[in-house]
């Protein structure tokens, strides 16, 4: 089975083509560093076993971060350290997600364009000199996660952050070396991407980024298979992690119980695959079958499958994917409990785990950090 086959990953070879993608679980302390229950959280998704282990969006700097967020700085190191050693020690390679939240930063929401968050939350426009000062502050965040003994660093550009909200022509409304042509709104992403690749040398770096908005004359695939190609040659990233839509698009677009298909991001997936052949690209997206998954890969679709809620709400899917555990897979249903308690910053929990699987999941013994 591919899905479950080594893969060389750069210098790195993982022992499948499993990904657990960066799921935002509002675990960390509230001063940015990480606690026993994060520790214990990745240590578990690791024992899962995935072949990578990417720990959600970690804040470049604290004015950068949302609430219970993790902090990448110096003081935060021991225990950035401690959690990389965690996750490799379950066989898993890790990489450390960085992110600047831009509009939707709680206490500082600011991005390219005044544009209000939902059409309500105002928003501060960045000056060219702020934006070189967060370059270098990606920059310096990796230096970290590799001091930490992470195996990479990934660099956030979706759910429509900072980088991917420079990306948009909907949310980008500059008229500066920043923005209007695609070519002036890839700027800044690039800007960044060159940054940390100067900064680390040769040292992994993935992207994860939105392949397309679902709203008219927003972002398109079409786009970004243009930024991908320019991406490939800036930062030479080890892998391309594909997400589509934003926090907005989801709001604007669905109706408010509406629920994605199984494997609905796939086609943005192949589509950048397409464009940059030579990277390896994680798909994304619900992806709760395995013999879909393998599909995917085996029509070359992509080269890594991502899943996030779906090995969250069962630990033991890629042990049933291989048949070493007989039960069916518990699947997620998308019913937004998780979403809901990160949303009043509170420890997010799957529905379908059982009272004592939350206990066991929410209570961990207490660790030195």
């Amino acid at each position: 089975m591919k899905l479950l086959s080594p893969f060389v990953l750069g210098s790195h070879q993982l022992r499948n083509r499993v990904v657990f993608l960066p799921f935002y679980t509002a675990y960390a302390e509230k001063d940015g560093s990480v606690s026993p229950l994060m520790l214990a959280h990745y240590s578990r998704m690791a024992a899962a076993g995935p072949g990578l282990v990417v720990v959600e969006a970690s804040a470049i700097s604290p004015r950068a971060a949302s609430i219970r967020c993790l902090y990448v700085n110096h003081s935060t190191l021991p225990g950035l350290k401690k959690l990389a050693s965690a996750i490799k020690q379950q066989g898993s390679r890790a990489v450390l997600q960085l992110v600047h939240t831009g509009r939707f930063n709680p206490a500082d929401p600011a991005g390219p364009s005044p544009v209000p968050v939902f059409g309500r939350q105002p928003v501060r426009e960045m000056d060219a000199k702020e934006l070189k000062g967060i370059a270098n502050d990606f920059a310096q965040a990796a230096l970290i996660a590799k001091e930490a003994g992470f195996d990479g660093a990934e660099l956030h550009g979706a759910q429509g952050y900072l980088l991917a909200s420079f990306l948009s022509p909907r949310t980008n409304l500059r008229n500066d070396e920043y923005g209007g042509t695609l070519e002036k709104r890839m700027a800044f992403p690039l800007q960044v991407a060159k940054a940390v690749r100067q900064a680390v040398g040769g040292w992994p770096i993935g992207y994860r980024f939105i392949a397309r908005e679902y709203i008219e004359n927003a972002l398109s695939v079409k786009e970004t298979q243009v930024f991908t190609a320019r991406l490939a040659e800036v930062l030479k990233p080890s892998y391309l992690s594909v997400a589509a839509g934003t926090y907005e698009c989801w709001a604007q677009v669905f109706p408010k119980d509406f629920k994605p298909r199984e494997m609905y991001m796939a086609p943005e997936a192949e589509a950048i695959k397409k464009a940059v052949p030579q990277v390896p690209v994680i798909a994304a997206g619900h992806m709760q079958s395995p013999a879909d998954c393998e599909a995917l890969l085996e029509r070359g679709g992509a080269d890594m499958i991502g899943l996030a809620r779906v090995l969250f709400a069962d630990t033991d899917w890629i042990r049933k994917a291989e048949g070493e555990v007989k039960e069916p897979i518990r699947p997620c249903v998308q019913c937004g409990n998780c979403m809901r308690q990160i949303a009043s910053a509170k420890p997010a929990f799957c529905a379908k785990w059982s009272v004592e699987e939350r206990r066991q999941r929410l209570n961990p013994p207490s660790i030195s950090l």
